[in-house]
């Protein structure tokens, strides 16, 4: 079993006991690619999420994905932001689009411009 990571503010991935995330950053956070549930999504291009604080947690937030993820701590709230992706990434992603409405389709344009490829452990 591999070590925990945690993602850097450039979007590294770097072992979880290097990192010491400042409780008060906000701004952007970079990510080059999104690992949860066994599955690793390999960008063409970074995606950039909006950091903030939100009653004493965090919120990360991607507009062109629709997600507004929220957690008591930076890690619970890339969990949350990954997991998200990923769902949305198997309902609107891969979804034809005579079944999404335009605001999904334009999910789903997102999806096919930042997704490379998807691999699973």
């Amino acid at each position: 079993m591999s070590k925990p990571t945690k993602i850097d503010y450039d979007g590294q991935l770097v072992p979880a006991e290097e990192l010491a995330l400042e409780e008060d950053y906000v701004g952007p956070l970079v990510l080059q690619e999104i690992r949860t549930q066994g599955r690793t999504f390999l960008l063409n291009q970074p995606i950039r999420i909006e950091v903030s604080r939100f009653g004493g947690g965090w919120c990360y937030e991607s507009k062109p994905f629709a997600i507004l993820a929220f957690g008591k701590s930076t890690q619970e709230v890339l969990d949350s932001f990954a997991e998200d992706f990923s769902v949305l990434w198997g309902a609107i992603g891969e979804a034809p689009d005579e079944s999404l409405t335009m605001d999904a389709i334009a999910v789903k344009h997102a999806f096919q411009q930042f997704v490379r490829t998807v691999t699973t452990e």
